[in-house]
Parts: C-alpha cells; sequence; structure tokens
C-alpha cells in the first residue's frame, strides 16, 4: 500500500537529525489515491528521530496528532487499525523536514488499497499461535517486508500484479523456524499458517585482518527468513531459529562481501567467525565547523563525501563543529549539507587528518524549478515523477545507491540533493520514459523560469523476463498485444518495446511456459527495467 504525499504550509526538504527546537502542530488528512474518496480507521504513525506521535483518521479521513513534534525529518506510517481488516505499510520515509519556525503543519496523505491482505498464523509444534513470532514476507523482487505477531498473527498488504508471481512466507520466534511456504500471486489472500519446527542458534563474529571486532556490518543468515541485522559494537550478531540444513552467511561492508555455506542441525547452538579483508579502524580524516556569514554556529549541518554518500557523513553539533571518521584515504573530498542552504565553498578536497575546514552558510539555497509537460500540447503533467541517482550498485544487486525521487504534484520543494547525481530519468503513465541531462537540469533548473522537461507519447520500456522456478533469463519470450507480436527476448532476456500508445495489458508467452499478463501501468514509476518472472509448464524440462 504505498503511497504519495502532498503537503500544504511551511517548507519542505528532508536530512538525518532532529533539531532541539520549538515543536510543530500537525495534522491532515488521507485518502485514496485512485478514487479520492477519505480512508477511514486507518492509524498514521509519525516520527521524528525517537519521537513517536499516532493518530487515528475518522469517517473524514481527519487527523490530528495530539502531542506537538519535534523539528526534523518526519517520516510516516500507516498502521493497521487492529478493529479493520487493513493491512500496515510504509507510506514514505524522510519525506520532508519540519522546521523550527513552524507552528503546524497540513499533511494530505494519499494511499493506494492493496489488492490482496495475506493473513499469517505461525503456529509452533504444540499446534498454538507463535505470539510474538517474526514473520518476512519475500516477493518475486526479492523486497522484504518483516511484520512482528504481537496477537499471534501478522498481515501483509501485497500489489499481486503482474501476474503469475510468486510470495514467499517465513519467520522466526528465536527457538523456532516457521515455513518457507511459497503462495501464487493469484492466491493470495486470506489466512495461511506456517507450521514451525525447532531451529538453530547461531552467533556471527565478523573481524577485519587485524583481528578487530568490526561494527555495523550487514549479515544475512539463511536463504529464508527475517534473518539479517547489523554487527554490534563488538563485532557479533546473534540469529535463532534458524531453518535446520544448508545455510548460507554473507557479511557485506560497503563494497565488500563474504559468503560462507554452513550445515545446521535443529537444536544446535555454533559460532561462525568470518575476517572481512579490510582495515576497520576508523580513522580522523577531517574536522572543523560551519557558521553563517556573520561568524554565528550552524548546526545539524550534513558533512560528508558525496561521492560515499550512503556510508560517510557527520553533522555539526551545536557549536557547528563536526568531526568526520571513516577508513583510511588519502584524500578525502567534503561537502556541507542542509535543506533549503547554500554554503562557501561548495566542496573541498583535503589531505587525510585535515584540521580546521570552514563551510560558511552565505545563503538561502532556491529550490529547483521543473515542470513536467505533454510535448504536443504543453499540457501539465502533474503525476510526473523525476528521479535522480548515483550509480547502480557495483554488487550488481539491482539496487540504485543515492536515490532521490520528486513528483510533480508535490508541494513539497525539490531542492538539489546532497549527492552529485549522474542519472535521471522522467516518467509518467501513457508517455515514453525520457532520460534527463543531468548537470544541464541542474543548472538550469535553478534559473528564473523552469527547466522544462517535455514527455512524448507513447511506451519505451526494457522488460527482463527470467525462469521464476531457476531465475535463468529466457530466450524468445513473445510480448503480444491483441494478435501482434510486439516484442520477442533476445539471448539475455531482455526486450525493449517501443510502442505509440501505452496497451492495457501485453499477454507474455513462451514455449513450455505458463501464459501470463503484464501491465504497464503497474511499474511505471520503477527506475530500473522490470523483471517479469514466468513459470514452467508442468513436465518443462523433465
Amino acid at each position: 500500500m504505498r503511497g504519495a504525499i502532498r503537503s500544504v504550509g511551511g517548507e519542505g526538504g528532508s536530512g538525518r537529525r532532529p533539531l532541539s527546537r520549538p515543536r510543530v502542530r500537525l495534522r491532515g488528512s488521507l485518502h485514496d489515491q485512485d478514487s479520492g474518496a477519505p480512508l477511514g480507521g486507518y492509524v498514521v504513525r509519525a516520527m521524528v528521530d525517537e519521537q513517536v506521535v499516532v493518530a487515528t483518521t475518522g469517517d473524514d479521513g481527519r487527523f490530528s496528532f495530539e502531542e506537538t513534534i519535534a523539528p526534523g525529518p518526519l517520516s510516516l506510517r500507516l498502521d493497521e487499525d487492529p478493529t479493520c481488516a487493513r493491512s500496515p505499510e510504509w507510506l514514505v520515509e524522510d519525506a520532508f523536514w519540519l522546521y523550527e519556525n513552524e507552528e503546524e503543519r497540513e499533511l494530505e496523505l494519499l494511499a493506494s488499497i492493496p489488492e490482496a491482505v495475506v493473513r499469517v498464523i505461525p503456529r509452533l509444534p504444540t499446534g498454538a499461535a507463535a505470539v510474538g513470532a517474526s514473520i518476512a514476507l519475500y516477493h518475486q523482487w526479492s523486497f522484504v517486508v518483516t511484520r512482528s505477531c504481537s496477537h499471534g498473527a501478522a498481515s501483509f498488504g501485497v500489489q499481486v500484479r503482474p501476474r503469475p508471481m510468486s510470495l514467499t512466507l517465513s519467520g522466526t520466534d528465536g527457538e523456532h523456524a516457521f515455513g518457507p511456504i511459497t503462495v501464487d500471486g493469484e492466491e493470495a489472500q486470506g489466512w495461511y499458517e506456517l507450521p514451525g519446527r525447532l531451529g538453530a542458534k547461531l552467533t556471527v563474529r565478523v573481524r577485519d585482518r587485524y583481528s578487530v571486532p568490526m561494527e555495523g556490518v550487514l549479515v544475512s543468515c539463511g536463504d529464508t527468513g527475517p534473518h539479517q541485522r547489523e554487527t554490534l559494537t563488538n563485532g557479533e550478531v546473534h540469529f535463532g531459529g534458524v531453518l535446520a540444513g544448508p545455510c548460507t552467511i554473507v557479511a557485506r561492508w560497503r563494497e565488500t562481501s563474504l559468503e560462507q555455506r554452513i550445515e545446521l542441525e535443529a537444536g544446535e547452538t555454533r559460532t561462525i567467525e568470518i575476517t572481512l579483508p579490510l582495515d576497520s579502524t576508523p580513522v580522523l580524516l577531517a574536522s572543523g565547523r560551519v557558521v553563517t556569514e556573520d561568524g554565528d554556529p550552524v548546526a545539524n549541518v550534513r558533512i560528508g563525501d558525496p561521492s560515499d554518500v550512503v556510508f560517510s557523513s557527520t553533522h555539526t553539533d551545536e557549536n557547528g563543529e563536526f568531526v568526520f571518521l571513516g577508513l583510511p584515504r588519502k584524500r578525502v573530498k567534503l561537502s556541507a549539507f542542509l535543506p533549503g542552504a547554500r554554503f562557501e565553498p561548495p566542496d573541498i578536497s583535503v589531505a587525510r587528518g585535515k584540521t580546521g575546514v570552514e563551510f560558511r552558510r552565505i545563503a538561502e539555497a532556491p529550490p529547483l524549478k521543473v515542470e513536467v509537460v505533454d510535448a504536443e500540447t504543453g499540457r501539465s503533467l502533474p503525476r510526473a515523477k523525476v528521479s535522480l541517482w548515483l550509480d547502480i550498485d557495483r554488487q550488481g544487486h539491482g539496487f540504485l545507491t543515492a536515490f532521490a525521487t520528486w513528483s510533480a504534484d508535490s508541494r513539497e520543494p525539490f531542492y538539489r540533493p546532497f549527492f552529485p547525481p549522474q542519472h535521471g530519468v522522467c516518467a509518467h503513465p501513457g508517455y515514453r520514459r525520457r532520460s534527463l541531462d543531468v548537470p544541464e537540469m541542474m543548472v538550469n533548473a535553478c534559473g528564473a523560469a523552469p527547466y522544462r522537461i517535455a514527455l512524448e507519447p507513447g511506451l519505451y520500456r526494457e522488460l527482463h523476463i527470467k525462469d521464476e522456478s531457476t531465475s535463468a533469463s529466457v530466450v524468445g519470450v513473445e510480448l503480444v498485444d491483441g494478435e501482434e507480436v510486439v516484442g520477442t527476448t533476445d539471448d539475455t532476456g531482455r526486450v525493449i518495446l517501443d510502442l505509440p500508445t501505452w496497451p492495457e495489458a501485453l499477454t507474455v508467452r513462451a514455449e513450455g511456459y505458463v501464459t501470463r499478463r503484464w501491465r504497464p501501468l503497474d511499474s511505471w514509476q520503477q527506475v530500473l527495467p522490470p523483471v517479469l518472472d514466468i513459470a514452467p509448464t508442468e513436465g518443462a524440462g523433465e
């Protein structure tokens, strides 16, 4: 149930840490994204740093938080109301910034109702429901959602198109492993039971090449189940209820990963040590301060290396001072970022260990002005989305690093992102996706007139089609519109569709596979080419 967010009143932006300033009163409304109807009975949860406030929408979709909220980056979550059969899901994270000069903010939240609600009951070997178990849902794009069974059950809202689509459910309560079971997308509705069995307990210790414990290493354990977390200060991470049998352990730190395959037995307790070929000892890369033109300190400014934005950044304290630590390197490039602010110098390259670095806040940064229109009529396209990113994950997992997006119908200002974007795309239903000249856009969008992006009607989209059972690319798959074959996958399993209009749906067919349908509208916001899984027919390949 992913949605969009609109904010009325105040300034927008993004960031990471809250400011200890006067508090903001928050209220708003929740409506269905497609029909515009008010959505009553939902729990809206707002979070700034460690503060969490909750409000429930009325029949008119209106909500108001009784507690005021500290300024800072605001995250919103739409939770399940225990009294109604609706599913929780994130609406938006770090969507915008609440400023200290605001007294109140009015929000207009839009949400899409899920096509199906999957409800799960984990069962202990005794047959009782496992209260407190953690359940994970995986779908064909490897997206993982985790729920806690606080009342012995969990629910997930899922979009089951394009079909067929497989969903995998598994879980743990720290002692038992539940599932996994796989559910066909076309049948993804209603209640499912996950049988439990005694699992294994596993401790993973991660060290660098000098045997120093490494904190913050992401460790995943097992091919299924909600077993993924970061190591603690002692370099350890603990998993319970791991499914017995073959188990893959992967430790990832930045661009370095190490995989280890082991065999676990039910009820056993084991400790595994992993040594990454790194020197993890953080060193002083640079230190300094951020001040105004009058010399006053500026707090909560993000300082970091924009080329390494996902991993390396810090913030100035109340005295405007910062200390930037990281892995050893000869030089570091630093930039300062605060929503709505400009700094001099824009960035600076210094030798490792440099002290006394100073940034000056010189002016308010204007938001980027972008307008998306129909190339033929000049009509504004309010649903258009502009996406910018730094690069595609080098590990080949298909993730976008340092990703930012902006909606044309959003009332939030569109500021220059902290990272230097290398790629960009603009998309709108019914129109050809357009790649953006990012440097040109960054320069011209700051001018007096908006930077205009003109989209032409039609569909231009790359698809990647894989075998659902093996994940191998499938060659020779035909995509059919009515009776006309409009595309066939090449020897890499990919096809580029170039059509004058958007079809409601295309038929995807191949010898030895179950025929399915694909709707372009279901993935128009997806930046990377959609991956479609097709299921072999019974007996195929035997």
